[in-house]
């Protein structure tokens, strides 16, 4: 993938929130598995 320079700052500012968000939600759901597994994290 070539680094495309969007004309519009705000398309690449809601691209890294929701690509933050996909981080975050990855997270909860790593630490929701692990406290429903009752393992050590």
């Amino acid at each position: 993938g070539g680094q495309s320079r969007s004309p519009n700052p705000l398309i690449r500012i809601r691209y890294n929130i929701s690509n933050a968000k996909n981080v975050l939600n990855d997270v909860k759901n790593d630490i929701l598995s692990c406290l429903s597994h009752q393992m050590y994290c």
